[in-house]
């Protein structure tokens, strides 16, 4: 019988109109996709506010929409030593003596949406480094005080050295995410 496609080009042949293929073929890779670059403005502040906010995307597939989390819960704060890539590499994550990652609030006590983006609300400061130097490279937003899941990752705009002694601070509203 042949495949979807060989029985609609088929079909086409035994209309009178031409059936126009829109995206390509999906084997050749000239077919379209859409990635997180062609969201619309208002998809990338409700998925903004979904998971940092914790705001419900009202709407979406029916009346409901996607809810937001009955307790807010937190988004942690890492600080890195290099680039983790893609994967989310957490071997690159800082260990010195007293470091933890510091919890952020999933609601709009620990965000606010500025910018077209996240920006934090609170100022996220690590423990002193009880260690010799560390150099901070990038940071990320995780899911999870330990372990867990990186979201997001950025490299910082210059390496910042942290000294015995010394303690690393993100200030009001220095952590920006943004969706485009």
């Amino acid at each position: 019988m042949g495949t979807v496609r060989e029985q609609i080009l088929i079909a086409s042949t035994l209309s009178s109109g031409t059936i126009r293929e829109l995206l390509g073929s999906p084997n050749t890779g000239t077919g379209g996709g859409i990635g997180a670059d062609d969201a619309t403005d208002y998809m990338e502040q409700a998925v903004i506010e979904l998971l940092f906010m914790n705001e419900d995307l009202v709407g979406l597939g029916d009346q409901n929409g996607l809810k937001g989390s009955d307790i807010e819960g937190n988004l942690y704060i890492a600080l890195l030593t290099g680039d983790p890539g893609e994967s989310g590499d957490q071997n690159v994550e800082a260990a010195y003596d007293g470091y933890t990652r510091v919890p952020i609030v999933r609601g709009l006590s620990g965000w606010e949406y500025k910018d077209e983006g996240a920006k934090n609300i609170p100022v996220a400061t690590w423990q002193p480094n009880d260690d010799p130097l560390v150099t901070v490279t990038h940071f990320a937003i995780m899911d999870s005080l330990i372990d867990g899941n990186m979201l997001f990752k950025k490299e910082l705009p210059s390496p910042v050295d942290i000294n015995t002694g010394d303690q690393a601070q993100f200030n009001y509203n220095q952590l920006a995410v943004k969706m485009n």
